[in-house]
């Protein structure tokens, strides 16, 4: 029994591994197949707005392709915005919910940063 359990958990640990695989594959072609002229000319908060509806319709895998094209457009145009940290903590969720835990992680020490300056702490 106890082994059954064992087997079990490893079994759900590799199909997450292998989730997590896709998912990272699926948002690496979403990211290189937008050209850059679709999204540049949408605002920083029209960006957000639109990775706040896929976030709440669960459709995490969007939401981290429209984050990073927000983190694009921040990057090229060297923009940066008070509340950027909200942002980084809700791309840190979705990534979460895809079990793509080192990026979670990386977005959520961002956001802490980002939260700590803006709030001065």
């Amino acid at each position: 029994m106890l082994h059954r359990l064992a087997e079990n958990r490893y079994q759900k640990k590799f199909l997450n591994a292998c989730a997590a695989m896709q998912s990272r594959s699926k948002i690496v072609q979403a990211l290189a197949s937008t050209p850059d002229n679709t999204f540049m000319q949408e605002s920083l908060a029209s960006l957000n707005a639109e990775a706040v509806v896929h976030m709440q319709s669960s459709r995490h895998l969007d939401a981290i392709v429209t984050y990073g094209k927000l983190n694009r457009k921040l990057l090229k145009n060297n923009l940066t915005h008070a509340q950027l940290y909200a942002c980084y903590n809700n791309q840190a969720g979705a990534y979460l919910h895809l079990h793509l835990y080192e990026e979670a992680l990386q977005y959520a020490e961002a956001a802490r940063r980002l939260a700590e300056a803006a709030l001065k702490r």
